[in-house]
């Protein structure tokens, strides 16, 4: 469980909870096409609030043999960071919970590949992560597998991605060596042509 927290600057407020980081579900999926039950899959649950007027964000939540990691960082508008800040987040856990919290600048995407349903739009192949805390450093690495975009109506020209990936992570988390792969879930909003 990663506890709730909440930022606000201006008339700008968000707040975000994460009470199943590393969930396990059973159910059935029903879609136009018939339904499909599932067992045993990986899962996760959020909940996020606030004032959302032209509010994006990068934010991804994932697992492999031994530890899961959650990241995320909400932008209002258009305006890049403050040069020097750190606007986002990540947090590492382990079986105990969580192990480290660090602070990052960007979510760098490589990479160029269609989306098929908006002719123009692109979603990166790739994503990085270089995130520190004192004398530790994570370095999170995504080879983007899938992708679902849409384009909400109050998404101000923007297409929201979310991704399925494969990660890994080395680095340290207070000060003991980390290294860990898996599969995890990702989103980002990027410019419609």
């Amino acid at each position: 469980q990663f506890p709730a927290v909440e930022l606000s600057g201006g008339e700008f407020r968000s707040g975000y909870v994460v009470p199943a980081v590393t969930a396990r579900a059973d159910g059935e999926l029903c879609t136009s096409a018939g339904c499909r039950v599932v067992r045993d899959i990986a899962a996760y649950r959020d909940h996020n609030w606030g004032s959302w007027r032209e509010v994006t964000w990068e934010w991804g939540t994932a697992r492999g043999a031994t530890h899961a990691l959650l990241y995320g960082g909400v932008r209002q508008g258009a305006a890049p960071a403050a040069r020097g800040s750190a606007p986002y987040f990540l947090a590492l856990l382990d079986t105990l919970g969580v192990a480290q919290v660090y602070r990052f600048r960007d979510v760098r995407g490589f990479g160029a590949r269609p989306v098929a349903t908006y002719p123009g739009v692109t979603s990166p192949d790739s994503l990085l992560i270089v995130a520190t805390r004192r004398d530790d450093t994570l370095q999170v690495r995504v080879r983007i597998l899938d992708v679902h975009a849409t384009r909400p109506p109050n998404g101000g020209g923007r297409v929201f991605l979310q991704m399925r990936g494969a990660w890994s992570v080395v680095g340290r988390a207070a000060g003991v060596v980390v290294a860990d792969s898996g599969l995890g879930f990702f989103e980002r909003w990027v410019a419609a042509p």
